[in-house]
């Protein structure tokens, strides 16, 4: 596995983790299957955004959702990793708060 590819994983990951602990599986995943085909325009549009970006994040973590977004291998690893995490939830019963 190359560099890119670990740094793919550990943010499919990353993303999977906070997706999931809002809660929001269900509503991410319908999204992301919608905005699929446009994964690669998303990343340019991030490219475009940079500047504005780099007042709330640092300019190399932008680098890297653009990379991201711009394989949609690795919008298909999210999508499995989110619907790995429903079928577990919903093997473990429903969550008391």
């Amino acid at each position: 596995m190359t560099l890119d590819q670990e740094r793919n994983e550990q943010l499919v990951e990353q993303i999977a983790r906070q997706i999931s602990r809002w809660r929001m599986a269900v509503p991410s995943l319908l999204l992301l299957e919608i905005a699929r085909p446009f994964s690669f325009i998303a990343g340019q549009s991030l490219l475009l955004c940079q500047p504005l970006m780099g007042i709330f994040d640092k300019g190399a973590e932008t680098d890297r959702y653009v990379g991201f977004l711009s394989d949609r291998t690795n919008i298909d690893r999210l999508i499995q990793r989110l619907e790995n995490d429903i079928a577990h939830n919903e093997k473990r019963g429903p969550k008391e708060d």
